[in-house]
């Protein structure tokens, strides 16, 4: 079977904007894998900051249990704020001075206590 040629006319007016339009695609398509290279780059910057981030919360949970685990627990310091006022009001006033210093101390221990109490649960928050 011969080969027969198709010749079709083509405007030469719609050939420029064909060409124009498949340049102009062209163009879009690199600025789009401009945008994509550049996401790609800060998604990996973001994900590194996120795990550097996570790490260094769970460092601070792990000082802030170790700090609550070594201080007293309330209880036990309000128990002992109640012997020392019964000590205190045994003793005579030279012994209630001392006895005075012990329990601002105590008292100074569960503010911090407290305090401390409140940044975990702040921190327990954000995490």
């Amino acid at each position: 079977m011969p080969k027969t040629l198709l010749h079709i006319k083509v405007d030469p007016e719609s050939i420029k904007e064909a060409r124009r339009q498949f340049l102009t695609s062209q163009m879009n398509l690199l600025h789009i894998n401009k945008f994509l290279d550049d996401y790609k780059v800060l998604r990996t910057k973001e994900l590194k900051r996120k795990l550097k981030l996570k790490a260094q919360i769970s460092k601070i949970r792990k000082n802030v249990s170790a700090i609550l685990n070594t201080l007293p627990e309330i209880e036990k310091a309000e128990k002992e704020i109640d012997k020392l006022e019964e000590i205190e009001s045994e003793e005579d006033g030279l012994n209630k001075s001392k006895s005075r210093k012990r329990i601002t101390k105590s008292r100074k221990e569960l503010d911090n206590e407290k305090e401390l109490r409140r940044l975990q649960d702040k921190l327990e928050k954000l995490g």
